[in-house]
């Protein structure tokens, strides 16, 4: 693996190289540089020379090469920064005057970047210039150009600090442009003389230490980093000696920054600075350390994380992580530090409205150990104990990604540098062994620490307990730790691990008590059903707590989990026989009826309602008196009634019968999406029944549901409900193996097999393999269904009905209803002729009769026992048909034996039983499909139905023959006709029509015999 990515890297290197000189591949070339930008590294060592190369051909090349060349420079220096790229550019002074001179021509940014970076190298040179003037001329053009403005102010603090006279400076140094006073400073660093008055950098210490903000990012940036250099010339005289204590001061107090990046520079600058004092005065710079220490620890002993002001809190933790890396910290103040500061920005969290902030706190914090492990070497044991136990929980146990990933790196430097002053080699081996970053190591620690280092297994449950459970805004994490620890009690049987658990469990459940939180008491009382606590008395004091607790009607994470906690907490005294009020039972349904289904803990707080519902209703003794029994069933009733979800999915909970009556009486009335989460949870508490007539009796009514095609605005919402009894039969197929369900689902199943809803034929299918106990081989779906039916459930036309909804599906993917219709023809080819006959007829029966329309018309806005609407009537009419004319249309081969005839005046009487514009529509279209099938398959009775379809077509315009304006059905009649006579090719029959059929009049005056085959 690692061969191929160096051949990988070797050929986009050398491709680079071809770049650098074949500019027509420009953009291929800029594509494998930004390949490199995720490890610039791997290109660092080519830099010089594709940087001389690329470069080398600028002057002498087109206006559009040098385009190119610029534009492949700037990819460079987007990726490796412009410092380590324009180094490489070759110096010759030479260069100088043509430079300029397309500096000054140029107008494309790219080209005015490449040369502005070509221009700073220039100036270096060691030589005075006798065009200075005119580089600063030119080079004036970019003052608010803001990428080449660094640039622009490095070539003038160049050519300043070689002649002064070039720009005079203001008495206000703030006056200055911030970048070029930055550039400015800078050239100073080597001078033994300073061309600035005391009042000017006084003036200019005022003014910085006035600022309580930055207007940008940008000038807060550079200003921070003029500060050190700053400092030096501060140095110089006594009397702006205290201005450098003015700049600490204000960098540590006074200054406010909302951006990150500049608190980093801002840390920097302060350790640079301290570091520059100590060489000079050590006593002043160790009372500028201890003073941002104590000021840390005020800050965190003085306020709670919820009102700690966050961006100081992190400057000084970056300020003294700093300190770190220059080792200005003594080893009493890292024993502060890690003893007083670390156990509290390790686990720092504020809740910010609906988010969780601090992570830049503990990254702090992470950072803060990292540069203590590879700096000092004379760390006290404790401190590293310390520091070891919190990068390691950190790593493993917190919910930020980012933080865990710092704190691995941070763990890594610790182990690397100092493991072996704590930790024996072979703890040291396995630590760095175990995959990081996951809660369930919790385990691996446990086992690893117990026998040598069993206080460390003691500090990792009371982080978990304390901290990730009492304390931690993720409550996912804090249910995810709690299922942990109740693992772990399970797995290991661990009598010293059980009673960790237990005393730091019960320093929670005590802290909530004691403050009357209920926040803290919610997560105790989750803790304490997850462990199995047999404190009922707590158990019974928590739940008081949060019974106190007023639910609001808009909910978040924390009052969802206090909700849930409160269930797991009411279940869990219920089933130790402690009754339930009235009060208690007002509560549980307070929560039912406020807990919404995007809720993240809506499915646990249905579970836990469906196990309490279960509980009581097989317990009178669950309730305090009567008044409080007939108010919970009074109200349960009423909000299964009112559709409430929680409460639906509970109600196949209750004791058997009690259920079976509430499903009869109010199941048929309503929705069809409440009936599916009934039938789902009804699968979950089927086990729980007791196996009877009544009960089969009962589930072959549920099974009425597989008839259910109710139709909304929403759609076919009728699914649901098949869909979740097609999952209750999967579920508990060994129970509707019985032959009381046989028949029922037999004709269900085979329906449901062949129609074109996706999950539900396919479900349907595999229920029936199993209940055959047949398997087919790979092949198109279409085909298994088909092939089912014809080894196991032939001539059972309930599977035609079916599939035909698929052949025929008026709106559908082409995909489907081309597989449904190829396939079927596949196997009709494949039947002798008796087979094909009946196959046919089949189909023919599937259409119902004049007689057999009111039956359906009567029937379809029925509902059956349970509520379900069938198929509309009309609409599977339609379907059907549009199957037959997409059967004939590819060809169908009707056995000679077929009535024809029969067939014909089947559907024509259909269409005049059914007095609906689409019927007929559909019917001539089916009508006429046969009747081109019979012309062009030359049979004898194809002229006569021909002739008599026609009589029927002509009849339909002379009724409207007073008409000046064709209906939409004799539209559709005028183009079947066509049809006919081009299937028949009667072409002057077909130019007849047309130049009579400008209207109905028109039309009637034609002699029709001539319109007659």
């Amino acid at each position: 693996m690692s061969e191929t990515i160096r051949q990988s890297r070797d050929e986009l290197i050398q491709s680079l190289h071809v770049g650098m000189s074949d500019f027509s591949v420009v953009d291929k070339t800029i594509q494998v540089i930004q390949f490199f930008e995720v490890d610039p590294l791997m290109l660092e060592r080519e830099l010089p020379a594709l940087i001389s190369k690329l470069s080398s051909h600028y002057l002498s090349a087109e206006e559009d090469t040098q385009l190119k060349i610029s534009r492949i420079y700037y990819q460079f220096a987007k990726i490796f920064l412009n410092r380590r790229v324009r180094v490489h550019i070759p110096v010759n002074i030479y260069d100088l005057k043509p430079v300029l001179q397309l500096l000054t021509r140029k107008d494309n940014w790219y080209c005015e970047y490449f040369l502005m970076s070509w221009l700073t190298m220039l100036v270096m040179s060691p030589f005075k210039f006798d065009n200075d003037t005119d580089i600063m001329k030119a080079v004036a053009k970019f003052d608010n150009v803001a990428l080449i403005k660094p640039l622009q102010s490095m070539v003038k603090a160049e050519l300043w600090s070689r002649n002064e006279r070039l720009y005079v400076l203001p008495d206000d140094l703030m006056q200055m442009d911030i970048i070029d006073l930055n550039y400015f400073l800078k050239m100073l660093k080597h001078k033994s003389k300073y061309p600035f008055t005391t009042e000017q950098l006084t003036g200019m210490t005022e003014h910085i230490t006035s600022l309580t903000s930055f207007n940008n990012e940008l000038e807060g940036l550079y200003l921070l980093k003029l500060l050190p250099k700053l400092t030096i010339l501060l140095a110089d005289s006594e009397e702006t000696w205290q201005c450098i204590y003015d700049i600490i001061f204000w960098l540590t107090s006074s200054i406010n920054l909302s951006f990150t990046d500049l608190r980093f520079k801002l840390a920097k600058t302060v350790s640079k600075i301290v570091l520059f004092i100590s060489n000079s005065n050590p006593t002043s710079a160790e009372m500028i350390v201890e003073d941002c220490v104590e000021d840390t620890e005020k800050m965190i002993q003085t306020n709670t994380n919820d009102s700690m002001d966050a961006e100081r809190l992190h400057t000084l933790l970056l300020v003294l992580a700093e300190f770190c890396r220059n080792k200005l910290l003594t080893v009493s103040q890292i024993e502060a530090f890690t003893s007083n500061i670390l156990p509290t920005v390790s686990k720092f969290q504020q809740k910010r409205m609906m988010s969780t902030q601090g992570h830049q706190i503990r990254d702090a914090g992470n950072f803060f150990c990292w540069s203590l492990s590879r700096d000092y070497t004379n760390i006290p044991l404790p401190c590293l104990e310390e520091m070891f136990l919190s990068l390691l929980f950190t790593a493993n146990f917190d919910h930020s990604p980012l933080i865990r990933k710092s704190a691995m790196a941070a763990l890594q430097e610790c182990l690397g540098r100092q493991g072996n002053k704590f930790l024996d080699n072979v703890v040291v081996v396995r630590l760095v062994e175990i995959h990081l970053g996951q809660l369930s190591n919790a385990r691996l620690l446990y086992q690893l620490f117990k026998d040598k280092y069993s206080q460390y297994c003691e500090k990792m449950v009371e982080w978990l307990v304390l901290f990730t459970i009492g304390k931690d805004y993720e409550f996912q994490l804090v249910k995810s730790t709690t299922d942990l620890l109740s693992t772990m009690i399970s797995e290991f049987k661990d009598d010293e691990f059980n009673k960790l658990v237990n005393k730091f469990n019960l320093k929670l459940a005590e802290l909530g008590l004691r403050n009357r939180d209920t926040d803290i008491c919610a997560r105790s009382s989750y803790l304490n059903f997850k462990i199995g606590c047999q404190t009922l008395t707590i158990q019974k004091d928590i739940l008081d707590v949060l019974h106190k607790y007023s639910i609001p009607k808009v909910w978040n994470e924390q009052v969802s989990f206090q909700a849930l906690s409160e269930l797991y907490g009411l279940l869990s005294l219920a089933k130790r026989g402690h009754p339930l009020s009235k009060d208690l039972a007002e509560r549980v349904f307070m929560i039912v009826r406020n807990v919404k289904s995007n809720d993240y803990n809506h499915q646990d707080i249905s579970n836990l309602f469906n196990e309490l519902v279960f509980h009581i209703s097989k317990h009178d003794e669950c309730f305090l008196d009567d008044e409080t029994k007939q108010f919970f069933w009074k109200t349960f009733d009423n909000l299964f009634k009112f559709e409430q979800p929680l409460v639906c999915s509970a109600a196949p909970f209750l004791y058997e019968h009690q259920f079976i009556s509430l499903f009869y009486d109010v199941v048929p009335k309503i929705s069809c999406e409440f009936k599916g989460k009934m039938i789902n949870s009804l699968s979950e508490a089927l086990p729980s029944y007791e196996i009877n007539d009544d009960l089969k009796q009962f589930l072959k009514d549920v099974l009425l549901f597989l008839e259910d095609y109710t139709t909304t605005n929403q759609g076919d919402v009728g699914r649901i409900t098949r869909l979740s009894t097609i999952n209750l039969i999967a579920k508990h197929m060994e129970l509707f193996q019985d032959a009381a369900f046989s028949e029922i689902l037999q004709v269900n199943l085979l329906r449901l097999m062949g129609e074109p809803a996706t999950e539900l034929r396919e479900k349907s299918f595999e229920l029936l393999c199993r209940f055959e106990n047949v398997h087919f081989p790979d092949m198109p779906f279409d085909s298994k269904i088909i092939a089912l039916y014809h080894n196991f459930y032939k001539w059972n036309r309930e599977f035609w009905k079916g599939y035909f909804f698929s052949a025929g599906a008026i709106h559908s993917t082409d995909k489907q209803i081309s597989s449904a219709v190829d396939q079927l023809m596949a196997y009709y080819i494949t039947l002798d002729e008796e087979e094909r006959l009946r196959t046919v007829n089949e189909f023919v029966r599937i259409i119902p009769s004049a007689s057999e329309l009111k039956e359906l018309q009567e029937n379809n806005s029925k509902k059956n026992l349970v509520g379900a609407i069938r198929k509309d009537g009309t609409k599977t009419i339609l379907t059907f048909m549009n199957g037959w004319c997409r059967l004939l249309e590819s060809g169908l081969e009707l056995p000679n034996d077929f009535s024809s005839g029969g067939f014909f005046a089947r559907v024509y009487n259909l269409q005049l039983a059914a007095k609906s514009v689409s019927i007929t529509t559909y019917s001539f279209k089916l009508l006429t499909s046969l009747v081109c099938n019979q012309l062009l398959n030359e049979t004898q009775a194809s002229k006569q139905l021909a002739n008599s379809l026609i009589g029927i077509f002509l009849k339909g315009f002379t009724k409207m023959k007073h008409k000046t304006t064709f209906s939409n059905t004799q539209k559709v009649a005028l183009e079947l006709l066509i049809q006919i006579y081009m299937c028949s090719n009667k072409t002057e029959s077909i130019a007849l029509l047309k130049d009579n059929s400008e209207s109905p009049q028109q039309l009637c005056t034609l002699d029709h015999t001539l319109l007659f085959l």
